[in-house]
């Protein structure tokens, strides 16, 4: 039996949209969440370094193993509808490996 490793690779905690709140500070945007645990005064806060997208849904902060902190927002992409109607379907199969079906024949 060996022990388990006590440093995962990563921790996050969800912060909910209504709890981040994007400040100014010294010229630089900086998000603000749960001063009290985070122990922010009133001018203090997380500076970030990308534009933030509109939150719409929770967030998420995540520490890595080197101490590193990310924010996760997630985010809604939209794509171009294809003009082709070519279609394969690849089947992983029991005997036979990977065949491949296409409707054209």
């Amino acid at each position: 039996m060996k022990f388990k490793s006590k440093f995962a690779l990563s921790n996050s905690i969800e912060i909910p949209t209504r709890a981040i709140n994007v400040v100014e500070l010294h010229d630089q945007t900086a998000l603000r969440f749960h001063p009290t645990f985070f122990g922010f005064d009133k001018n203090d806060g997380i500076v970030i370094h990308e534009n933030l997208p509109a939150l719409t849904t929770s967030a998420r902060l995540q520490r890595l193993r080197e101490g590193e902190y990310y924010l996760c927002v997630p985010r809604l992409r939209t794509f171009q509808k294809t003009k082709s109607e070519r279609v394969c379907a690849i089947d992983p199969g029991v005997v036979n490996f990977a065949t491949v079906y296409d409707p054209d024949g």
